[in-house]
Formats: C-alpha cells, sequence, structure tokens
C-alpha cells in the first residue's frame, strides 16, 4: 500500500504492506476517502495511490485515497521542497512520537505510525512556519464490516443506553412492556419509542377534544348598563371622568361615559398546563429531528456508500414519528399557548386530568431518554475497541434483563437529567447493575477487579448469579477486539476467529480467581466463560465446527461471535447459564485426574 501527495512544498509519502485476507477484502469494498487543504502559499500537484493518480492543481482536494487499517505498521516521510525544517502535528501525540527528523537531513521527516484500533477521520497538520497542509485520511477497522457494522456499534451504544432508561422509566410508571423479533432486535430502542409515541399521541388527541380551560379576569370596556357589579377600576374611572363613549347619567352613580372598564372572567386555552405540554412537545419533535439529521449525516459523509438499511430503516421510522407529532403544534390548545413555562412547571391538573396525564408522563419519559451524552458517546475519533468493549457490557446487561423478565437498575449506569440521559460507563472503570427477581439476582459488572495473590484478575464483563437453590456462580465475557484473519487461520477452521491467547487467558481466570462468600466460605467461582469477538453472521456459519466452540461444552470455556449484527450465539449462552438447572450450571469442567482418584472413597 502507498499513499504520496505532491505540492509545491512537499512531499508527503505513507507506505505500508498489502495485507491479503478475505475477511478484510470484503470489510473494504469502498473506495477509501481522503481530504487535503492548502493554505494560499501552496498548491496540490498530485495524489497518487496504488490504483490511480489524480492531479487536482488547486489548494483542495476530497477524492479518493489509499486503504489504511487499523493496527498496522506504515512508513510516513514528510520531505520539504524547499529545504525547510517541518514539522507534524496530530490530535494523538503519540501516533506520530517516532516521526523524526533523518539526522543529516533537517527538512526530511521519517518515522513509523500506527493507528492501532483508531478508526475514523484521523487528521495530520505539517508546517514549516511558513506554510501549512492539512491531510485528512479516513482509516478502516480490519475486522468489522465498515459498512454495516461499525456504524451499528456506534449507534447501538446510545440505542442500548436509550433503551434501557425508556424500560425502567415506562415500569416505574406503568409496568409495560415491547416484544420484539429477531429481524428488528437492531432497533430495540426504536419499538419502545414507536409505542411511547403512540401513547402521546392518543393522549395528545384527547387533550385536543378535551382541552383544559383557564379562568382569567381582564379589565376590559364594557357598556355601563352591561355592569352588574363595579371593580374597583370602574369607580375610579366614574370619579374621573375617564372611559369611552357619550356622557349619560345614572341615579346615585352621576355623569358617567358611555363605555367604563371593567373586570370580566372569560375562558382561555392559554393555560400553564397548555404552554408546558406546547414547549415539551416542541422539544420532543426538534429532538427526534436532530436525531433523524445525526443519522442522515452519516450517509452524506460517505456518498459513495452503499445504503445501510437499518440505518434508513431508523431514519424512516423517526421521519414517520416527528410527523405524528408536529401536527399537534398547529390544533388547539397549543397552538393558542404560545409562551413558555419552566421545564419543572408541575399542577395537580397537569399530573391528575386525563390525557393531561399521560401526555405529561410520557414527555417526561421521551426527553430523559433521547438525549444520550457521556465520554463513552462523545469522543470524535473512537478506539474501537473501547467502543467494542463497552457495546458488549450494554448488550449483556440488556440481555440478562430479558432472560429474568426485570427492569436493570439503571442508576449506576446513567445519570438521568432534565437535558436528557449521560452515560457513565467509562472505558477502563467499574460499573455495576442489578437485575433481580424472586428466585435470582444477576450482577453484571465491567471492568471488575479480583486481587489475587498470583496478581490482579480482571475480565472485562462479570454475570454474577445468585440464586436460591446453589451458592454465587460467575459467568465471565471477555471482549476481545482482536481476530486472526490469516488464509492459514481460515484455511484450516473454515472462518476467522479470536488468537489462541484470548482462551488462555480465560482459562487462567478460572483456575486464579477466588471469592470467600459468609455462608460458603472461599472457593472458585468461575463456572463458564467466554471470549467475545467482533465476527458477522454471514462469516461465522462454520462457526459450530470451530474448536473454540465445541470446548464450551467440553471445558466450559470458548468464544462466541458477537456484532449487532450477530447476536443469537451469546444470546443463547447466557439464557442456558442464567436458567441452567443448580448441577448443570455448577459443573466447572472436567476433573482433576489426581484429585478424583486420591478424593475417591476406598483408596
Amino acid at each position: 500500500m502507498s499513499l504520496r501527495i505532491q505540492t509545491e512544498r512537499w512531499d508527503i509519502t505513507v507506505e505500508g504492506p498489502n495485507r491479503a485476507s478475505v475477511w478484510e477484502n470484503r470489510a473494504a469494498r469502498q473506495a477509501p476517502h481522503i481530504r487535503i487543504r492548502t493554505d494560499n502559499h501552496d498548491r496540490i500537484l498530485e495524489v497518487a495511490t496504488d490504483d490511480a493518480t489524480h492531479h487536482p492543481s488547486g489548494r483542495m482536494y476530497d477524492g479518493v485515497g489509499a486503504r489504511l487499517l487499523e493496527e498496522t505498521n506504515y512508513r510516513l516521510s514528510v520531505v520539504s521542497r524547499r529545504g525547510i525544517k517541518p514539522h507534524v502535528a496530530h490530535l494523538d501525540p503519540s501516533l506520530i512520537r517516532d516521526v523524526r527528523p533523518i539526522p543529516g537531513h533537517e527538512d526530511v521527516l521519517s518515522g513509523n505510525i500506527n493507528f492501532r484500533s483508531q478508526v475514523g477521520d484521523s487528521r495530520f497538520v505539517i508546517d514549516d512556519g511558513e506554510s501549512e497542509i492539512e491531510v485528512i485520511v479516513e482509516v478502516r477497522p480490519s475486522k468489522l464490516d465498515y459498512e454495516t457494522d461499525y456504524e451499528d456499534l456506534l449507534a447501538g451504544v446510545s440505542g442500548l443506553a436509550r433503551q434501557l432508561v425508556m424500560e425502567f422509566l415506562r415500569a416505574t410508571t406503568r409496568g409495560a412492556s415491547t416484544g420484539s423479533g429477531d429481524d428488528t432486535r437492531q432497533i430495540e430502542w426504536l419499538l419502545l419509542l414507536r409505542e411511547e409515541i403512540h401513547s402521546l399521541e392518543q393522549a395528545l388527541s384527547y387533550v385536543v377534544a378535551n382541552p383544559h380551560r383557564h379562568l382569567l379576569r381582564e379589565t376590559r370596556m364594557v357598556p355601563a348598563e352591561r355592569i352588574r357589579r363595579a371593580s374597583a377600576a370602574t369607580r375610579r374611572a366614574i370619579a374621573r371622568g375617564q372611559g369611552e363613549g357619550t356622557w349619560g347619567t345614572i341615579d346615585g352613580i352621576g355623569p358617567h361615559r358611555e363605555r367604563l372598564p371593567a373586570s370580566q372572567p372569560y375562558e382561555t386555552l392559554n393555560s400553564p398546563e397548555n404552554r408546558w405540554l406546547r414547549g415539551q412537545l416542541e422539544r420532543t419533535t426538534n429532538i427526534l429531528a436532530q436525531l433523524r439529521q445525526d443519522f442522515q449525516a452519516t450517509r452524506i459523509r460517505r456518498p459513495d456508500r452503499k445504503p445501510n438499511a437499518r440505518t434508513q430503516s431508523v431514519i424512516d421510522e423517526l421521519a414517520s414519528m416527528e410527523s405524528t407529532l408536529a401536527p399537534f403544534l398547529s390544533k388547539p390548545p397549543f397552538v393558542d399557548a404560545p409562551q413558555w413555562v419552566a421545564q419543572s412547571f408541575t399542577s395537580l391538573t397537569l399530573q391528575g386530568q386525563p390525557g393531561y396525564r399521560e401526555a405529561y408522563q410520557a414527555l417526561l419519559r421521551l426527553n430523559m431518554s433521547l438525549i444520550v451524552g457521556g465520554e463513552a458517546i462523545n469522543i470524535p475519533v473512537r478506539d474501537i475497541s473501547e467502543l467494542y468493549e463497552i457495546w458488549c457490557f450494554l448488550s449483556v446487561v440488556h440481555h440478562v434483563s430479558q432472560v429474568l423478565g426485570a427492569t436493570v437498575d439503571i442508576f449506576d449506569l446513567v445519570e438521568l437529567r432534565d437535558t436528557g440521559v449521560r452515560l457513565t460507563v467509562v472505558p477502563g472503570a467499574r460499573s455495576t447493575v442489578s437485575v433481580e427477581t424472586d428466585t435470582c439476582k444477576a450482577r453484571v459488572t465491567y471492568n471488575r477487579e479480583y486481587k489475587m495473590r498470583s496478581g490482579p484478575q480482571r475480565p472485562d464483563i462479570v454475570v454474577e448469579i445468585m440464586r436460591d437453590d446453589m451458592p454465587p456462580v460467575l459467568l465471565l465475557l471477555d471482549a476481545k477486539y482482536r481476530l486472526d484473519t490469516t488464509p492459514d487461520y481460515v484455511q484450516t477452521f473454515g472462518c476467522p476467529g479470536p488468537p489462541a491467547d484470548a482462551i488462555g487467558q480465560l482459562h487462567r481466570y478460572r483456575d486464579a480467581i477466588t471469592v470467600k462468600y459468609p455462608k460458603y466460605g472461599v472457593g472458585r467461582p468461575v463456572v463458564r466463560a467466554v471470549a467475545l469477538f467482533p465476527l458477522g453472521e454471514y462469516d461465522s456459519h462454520n462457526w459450530v465446527d470451530h474448536p473454540y466452540f465445541k470446548a464450551i461444552d467440553e471445558v466450559g470455556i470458548g468464544a462466541l461471535p458477537f456484532l449487532p449484527s450477530n447476536m443469537s450465539w451469546v444470546d443463547e449462552w447466557l439464557e442456558h447459564g442464567i436458567k441452567a438447572p443448580a448441577r448443570q450450571l455448577a459443573w466447572p469442567g472436567p476433573d482433576f485426574i489426581a484429585w478424583s482418584h486420591v478424593a475417591r472413597p476406598g483408596v
């Protein structure tokens, strides 16, 4: 692989290996992207790759670039054609720490770069004190289908967070649940959202048909003969000769004008409750529109990429929801209540009157669950290995709650704010949630550390099962964003898979981790463990024949593919592990021969 950029001031080259892999070639069907910008002191002359050469002859180039992959060594060279010492800058300084001047040639920089597991756009800035050039290259994942799986991981983290929050908020108000089939489970949060929008639509329709009116008193000019009870304003007007029209006289009152100010009650739809509903309805509609635009933007940034069916379904669904709610803003009572009230406003009418009560609860749930932020989401250049770990954890949490049929206690995962939800899951930090029923409690922990005498042990995901019929046991899931895709590996096993050391680490966990329980004493609680690795459904159809899959039944430890498009393997493993009979679940694998012989009665 080679990329060469030539301008009037610079010769920039990136060279690396042509990695031969059936999987990687399939993962990069579309041409990679590159953007180059120079200032007024420079002009682009040539952009050359292994496949083509372009001559833009300008200060901007936005087009086809070289195929750069994660976790691959490349050599970056920068030569100043003016003999001036260059300088290279990047958002991640560690990426370019080996790019240094060549001794005896201060106008040349050269060194190795490795994007590790950072994928997406990577921006370099090169300058010599007089001129600057910006180069933005696209780094592709080597283990994922860039057109589907990578985008699904990004959307899946925020989608799972929205779904967990929405399920929790719904359970605290009306205990509803929504089921889905295998064909729609990738966007389950949309199914919950659709049902919430439908409930809100019904509530708003009832409000439109039965609006709450507010009784106000307002001082208006009224014919004198229609005034039944004189207010202070009426008496002042008579005393001061104020009012409108011709003069007249009434016995006991004296001279007065034909029309006098009077305070009279009247009904209006411009009530605080209607204003609050309108404000929250506008906010929800705007959020839906912003979400739709965000999903559309992923397609606009890569116009040459084939459409992602799941992304399009999300866009269509959000557009449908937006069109469902938007017309209510032009209907009474909302069109008659243009002023805003504080978001924290509430009243007995808003919380108790039919229609208003349901709309109030639905809008609160929607506004808190639609906006998701936090360190796990708001990172412009994503380290995909950390993204994969977080997605695996949230997916496991969600499926454990489905298996047990219980709501997740999400308060250790998110912060609920008026402005939305902040996901508190941070790469490298511990997070724990609990799911509890009458007969079983499951505690799911991300980055749990066990301090053992033989050294600390830190599996990625720990599912602790506490049932009435047995001591606590641990199911371990290690998210390994590692995949052996070499031709020899694929030819031997029939499909890509994780490297051997990923499985060896799970055996170490089961042997090394010991826990002391007050009721049962000290022991090894790990009974089953699997390594999770990124492999799609199409490429894992031969996984049943892989030794690491067969090892799950033989020794209790193995590996399973896990991606948004390929979740059934892990789902079945979790469900079987949580619901298995006590004797079957407690089985730790084949016994030690010597121990079983020594411990056998009569020996």
